[in-house]
Formats: C-alpha cells, structure tokens, sequence
C-alpha cells in the first residue's frame, strides 16, 4: 500500500501493523522516481495531491514507480489505484509489472482529477485498452466518477459464461 501524505501514510502504517502481508510505503506512485510536492487540502485531506495547489499546504514526498519498488515480486494478481488522477501516470510506472502479471486492476477515474495531469477518462480507457485489457465500468450516483474494473483479454477468455455474467452484473449493481 503506497501513501504519500505523512498523516495518512502513519494512520495506514499503525493500522497495518499486524498484518504480514502487507507492506505500507510513504511514497507517491507515478511514471518517474524522485521527489514531489504533494498539496493538501485543509478540508478533505483525501482529495490531496501531487503538484502545487492554490490555498493548500505543500510539502515534498518520495514518488516511486510500481516497477522500481516492486521489480522482486514473484506474483502480482491485482492492483487498485485510487491516485486522485494520477491513475494514468501510476500505469506508465508499473507496464512491465503489467505486462509480467497481467494483474487485474480496479481504477477510480474522475476525469477532472485526471485533466489535472494531461489525461482523461477517455485517455485512461485507451491506455487500457492499449496493454490488452477488457474493461467494466460501475457508474457512481452522481456520474463524475464511475470505477473500472479491468481484466486482461487472456484472463477474460477463459472464465465461464456464468461468471463472466456475475462480473457484468456486478458493475450494474
């Protein structure tokens, strides 16, 4: 589990304590490694951010990619990113992981989050598309954000008609 925000990134590691199988990292996830400002807003510390945000507090955090931090893993089987917008960049960062793997991935998109990096939902669904996947979607109530839930074309192939049936209603529930 990756967290860039110090506060959240302690509540996380307390809160993990106990488990074995799991790792917590203070670092932001990207397409690059080094050092940059995250934003954090005084209201709703869970819209924080990478980059500089008027009328927030900066400071610097570690960014890594998910090929550099997890280039010794033996398995990879899921990856969910909930990055704020930075779901794009964080999958330019982990494409060798994803093409060793071929994890299924759970993606928040919220397109204006995601135009605050160059991207888009629509871009984010093409890069998808683009590293093999076939992708569900599960819209939210108020349809600014919707998750994708994204299976590779191979894994896709050889489930059952029936639960391929499930996952179809499952992102319709």
């Amino acid at each position: 589990a990756f967290e860039p925000y110090p506060v959240a990134y302690q509540a996380l590691s307390k809160n993990m304590a106990r488990l074995t199988n799991v790792t917590s990292v203070h670092a932001a996830l990207g397409a690059n490694v080094g050092t940059v400002p995250f934003s954090i807003y005084p209201t709703n510390i869970g819209a924080s951010c990478l980059g500089r945000m008027q009328g927030c507090e900066v400071v610097d955090v570690p960014q890594t990619t998910l090929d550099v931090r997890l280039a010794d893993v033996e398995r990879l089987d899921f990856i969910h990113l909930d990055a704020e917008g930075m779901e794009s960049e964080i999958l330019k960062g982990a494409e060798g992981l994803i093409r060793r793997f071929q994890p299924s991935l759970m993606i928040e998109v919220i397109d204006d989050w995601l135009k605050r990096y160059g991207s888009s939902s629509m871009l984010l669904m093409q890069q998808i598309a683009q590293m093999g996947y076939y992708t569900l979607l599960k819209m939210q109530p108020n349809a600014a954000q919707f998750d994708v839930l994204a299976m590779p074309m191979r894994k896709m192939a050889s489930l059952s008609e029936s639960v391929k049936a499930a996952l179809v209603a499952a992102t319709r529930a």
